[in-house]
């Protein structure tokens, strides 16, 4: 966590707007690294004088809200306090998802019904979905991120909350305010209708 603090005071976020931070950003999404802390830029965002971003530290991948004030928020998750910057570690689950699609609409999926160029990505495992939107950008098409049938579903153990909070996160992620798909593929019975529903998918 220190080094994350470290990385945030040397390029003085919290003394941006919102218009300064989104100079910083690139289709490649080039992250900022000290140690073993990676910060992806474009997920860097500032709402609220709270500043959001996506960081891995020694592995594992979370959404965190930093400000110079104490933080409330709906989000799940441990807070803290360090060198006088308050912390708030978010994991990736189907509960944070639905608040980050609130709090940043740009996350939640939508219907591309209209759009004449779509692509489906199943993202299989839900860790994809960044390199899959960078591809998108590179041709100008409009990504179906949150794609999984019931047989995939049963093999890989997750659920259509999952997958479109996963994929909501991979947006967050890469700053992809454009929109992206969600589709159940293969539903034979109501209540897989109603699962893809109740997870968001349009």
């Amino acid at each position: 966590m220190k080094d994350l603090i470290s990385i945030i005071k040397e390029n003085s976020f919290l003394g941006m707007n919102q218009k300064t931070i989104d100079k910083l950003k690139s289709p490649d999404n080039q992250p900022l690294m000290q140690s073993g802390t990676i910060v992806y830029k474009n997920s860097i965002y500032m709402k609220n004088k709270i500043l959001y971003l996506i960081a891995k530290i020694n592995g594992a991948k979370e959404l965190f809200c930093i400000s110079e004030n104490d933080i409330k928020n709906d989000f799940e998750g441990e807070k803290s306090e360090l060198e006088g910057i308050f912390i708030r570690k978010i994991p990736f689950n189907y509960n944070n998802s639905v608040v980050i699609q609130k709090l940043f609409p740009f996350t939640k999926p939508i219907s591309l019904r209209k759009i004449k160029t779509t692509i489906g990505c199943g993202d299989r495992l839900g860790l994809a979905s960044p390199g899959h939107i960078r591809a998108a950008r590179i041709f100008k098409i409009s990504p179906v991120l949150a794609q999984q049938s019931m047989r995939e579903l049963n093999f890989t153990g997750r659920t259509y909350k999952d997958v479109v909070a996963d994929a909501a996160f991979g947006v967050f992620q890469e700053g992809f305010e454009d929109g992206y798909g969600a589709d159940g593929d293969h539903l034979k019975n109501i209540s897989d209708i109603d699962s893809a529903l109740d997870a968001g998918m349009p």
